[in-house]
């Protein structure tokens, strides 16, 4: 079984989907307000946003070669 780009960056959007809104509600539900916390969050968002980038500019590319 072959993984390819697209597939390999589409687990890693999801994983980090799970853990940034997980962490979301933990920070809300635990009322944890510390700067550690902000901090894990924020590089979070910033790692989700580049991944889901990457991820559609591999999308357009596989569908420009029509797999």
């Amino acid at each position: 079984m072959k993984i390819e780009t697209t597939d390999f960056l589409r687990i890693l959007v999801l994983v980090t989907c799970i853990i940034f809104f997980g962490t979301g509600i933990l920070i809300v539900v635990k009322n944890i307000a510390s700067e550690e916390a902000r901090w894990f969050f924020d590089i979070l968002s910033a790692s989700l946003f580049l991944l889901i980038f990457f991820w559609l500019l591999a999308q357009e590319e596989s569908l420009k070669r029509g797999h």
